[in-house]
C-alpha cells in the first residue's frame, strides 16, 4: 500500500473517529439565536446541523434568517461612520456593498450600512489618537 493510500485512510479514520468539523457554518434564526456548526444534511424544508457543542439540531428552513458559510467575528465592534457618528454593535454579515449589524447579538433586529457610509470598523475602541500636523513631517 502506497503512502497516499495510507494517508487517505488515516484522514478518513480521524474524521470518523474524532468527528473533525470540516466546515463551519453560522445559522442565524429568526428568533435571534445563532447556531455554529456543520450542516450534515439538508432537504427543501429542513437542515440538520451538528453544532460545536456536539448536539445535532434539526432546523426548519422557515425559521432561518440566514446561513453564513464562512468564519466571522461575532464580538463587539466599533464603527466609525463618515458622518462622524460612532456605533458600538455586532457585525453579523457583509457583502461587497453593505455591512449588516445588530445592536444586541441575540436579537434579530438588524440595520444595514453601505460600505460608503463606513469610515472604519475596529474590534477595540480606538484611543490615543492624535492629530499630526504637516509641520511634524517637514525635513
Amino acid at each position: 500500500m502506497n503512502f497516499k493510500c495510507k494517508l487517505l485512510i488515516l484522514v478518513t479514520f480521524a474524521v470518523l473517529v474524532f468527528q473533525i468539523d470540516l466546515f463551519a457554518e453560522y445559522v442565524f434564526l429568526k428568533n435571534g439565536d445563532i447556531k455554529k456548526g456543520a450542516i450534515v444534511s439538508e432537504t427543501a424544508s429542513t437542515i440538520v446541523l451538528k453544532a460545536v457543542d456536539k448536539k445535532t439540531y434539526s432546523i426548519e428552513r422557515n425559521t432561518i434568517l440566514r446561513i453564513l458559510y464562512t468564519e466571522i467575528y461575532l464580538g463587539k465592534v466599533f464603527v466609525q461612520k463618515n458622518d462622524g457618528k460612532n456605533v458600538v454593535c455586532y457585525m453579523v454579515d457583509e457583502n461587497r456593498e453593505t455591512y449588516t449589524f445588530r445592536l444586541e447579538l441575540y436579537k434579530p433586529v438588524e440595520f444595514v450600512l453601505t460600505r460608503e457610509e463606513v469610515l472604519f470598523i475596529a474590534r477595540g475602541n480606538p484611543s490615543g489618537l492624535e492629530l499630526i500636523n504637516d509641520a511634524d513631517y517637514e525635513t
